[in-house]
């Protein structure tokens, strides 16, 4: 976030790809879990 409000032209690119990782770490912490609950 430091780099995006440094630039500040284009934060959407960062922010989507920001988005994306959140995405996969919630979907790997959903696997773990399920995988220990199973």
């Amino acid at each position: 976030m430091v780099l995006a409000k440094q630039q500040g032209q284009k934060p959407t690119r960062y922010t989507i790809m920001v988005g994306i990782d959140l995405l996969l770490i919630i979907l790997i912490i959903v696997t773990l879990v399920l995988k220990l609950i199973m």
